[in-house]
């Protein structure tokens, strides 16, 4: 196989594993965000964080090309492929609500519900991610092992 074959066929270049891979970076930055809530629930003037993902990938892949130029060539640089970037997650703090009178605008139910709903989004993930790198592996080994 030449090397252009080779760095085509790279996992890292992969686009759905790059997204996946992309989706759970964000989903553990958002874990931490809600343990860093939940143990500040108590601090004066604390403002809650909350992790922005999903909608910056909707607006990247919305400002991506529908168009595909065709490769016929290694030599070929292609042409509108959607994803090229990095979608990197932005955390916001909440400054528009208040809970306590403290000026502490934590949630503490709130919070157990979103660090469960994204334990349950990681997983999710995981099993996705699990499941790209088993078709790969069949592909690799051409259904032999």
């Amino acid at each position: 196989m030449k090397k252009e074959e080779l760095s085509r066929l790279s996992l890292v270049n992969h686009m759905s594993v790059r997204a996946l891979s992309q989706a759970m970076d964000a989903s553990q930055l958002r874990q931490h965000v809600i343990n860093h809530n939940i143990a500040n629930v108590d601090t004066p003037y604390y403002k809650a964080k909350r992790v922005r993902f999903e909608d910056v990938l909707l607006q990247e892949l919305n400002k991506a090309s529908r168009f595909k130029g065709r490769v016929t060539d290694p030599r070929h640089i292609p042409i509108g492929r959607p994803g090229q970037g990095a979608v990197t997650p932005e955390v916001t703090v909440e400054t528009g609500t208040k809970m306590n009178n403290n000026g502490n605008n934590v949630d503490i139910d709130a919070e157990m519900a979103l660090l469960a709903k994204n334990g349950l989004w990681y997983q999710a993930l995981a099993q996705s991610l699990n499941h790209e790198f088993r078709q790969l592996r069949h592909v690799i080994t051409e259904g032999r092992g």
